[in-house]
């Protein structure tokens, strides 16, 4: 999947500087132990894995302008009655009528596996999507409308993937041979800026100026498959890291590493981490 626009990385990189972290969507709690449920038409009830995580959504116009290519950000399903009611927030990929707009927060309900989600208006937009998941809740496919505003009439369709939660220890060489040994937590609930945040810390090999880093949780987001972190070293300079990641979280493709300040400065260059 592609990576995100300038303006959602300004956004990410913006929240990671610690300027407007929210610690959680209004109404959000961590989910009970269960799974979606639905009946079989036979009087049975057939349950299936909780949706709650992180996903990406990619989208094909079908009609009208284009509103956005992907979203990326969290859905929390609540398994409190056989429909589930269920909150998301997520970032927009956009360079249409929603290409101003930072973040999407919806609402609906999983019922059985049908899921349904629709937004608050935004700049007079609302966004609905409607769509089946599988029954591992790891994939969805379905459609999405827009009403209201630039984009009023819109409609397409649209296909997400819940993506394994980064955490684990990563190791990767860098262009110049210096090494990295990155460990990471992923929060398990996302904030109500579509994002999850990421904590951990580094051992570093190589380099003159440092040998360990420090991740503080706000200095660390996952959004959909874009992560972004921003280490700081024992030497108290910043090492900045861009990339994303694939669906099982096993690999990290970081397309930019760069350190600022400090005798060791610079651009560190595209580097892939595995676990």
């Amino acid at each position: 999947m592609k990576e995100r626009s300038r303006s959602t990385w300004n956004v990410m990189c913006f929240l990671i500087f610690g300027a407007c972290l929210i610690t959680g969507i209004t109404g959000c709690t961590v989910n009970p132990t269960g799974s979606g449920s639905g009946s079989t038409g036979g009087g049975t009830t057939t349950t299936y894995p909780n949706s709650t995580g992180n996903w990406e959504m990619t989208a094909v116009a079908t009609k009208g302008t284009v509103p956005f290519n992907s979203l990326g950000g969290f859905i929390n399903e609540q398994a409190t009655a056989s429909a589930h009611p269920t909150t998301g927030t997520f970032m927009v990929q956009s360079s249409g009528c929603y290409s101003n707009i930072a973040n999407i927060p919806m609402q609906g309900v999983v019922q059985g596996l049908r899921l349904h989600l629709v937004s608050f208006p935004l700049e007079n937009q609302t966004l609905d999507i409607s769509g089946a998941k599988n029954d591992t809740s790891t994939q969805f496919t379905g459609s999405y409308t827009v009403t209201g505003g630039c984009a009023d009439g819109a409609t397409g369709t649209v296909t997400g993937t819940q993506y394994t939660a980064l955490t684990g220890t990563y190791t990767g060489t860098f262009t110049g041979a210096q090494t990295i040994s990155l460990v990471v937590t992923q929060f398990t609930l996302g904030t109500g800026d579509g994002i999850f945040l990421v904590s951990g810390s580094a051992r570093l090999g190589g380099f003159s100026c440092f040998t360990t880093a420090t991740l503080a949780s706000q200095n660390g987001a996952v959004s959909g498959n874009t992560v972004v972190l921003n280490l700081v070293t024992n030497d108290k300079e910043n090492i900045v890291m861009t990339g994303t990641f694939d669906v099982a979280a096993s690999k990290i493709s970081f397309t930019s590493a760069q350190v600022t300040g400090g005798s060791c400065a610079g651009n560190l260059g595209a580097v892939t981490l595995s676990k």
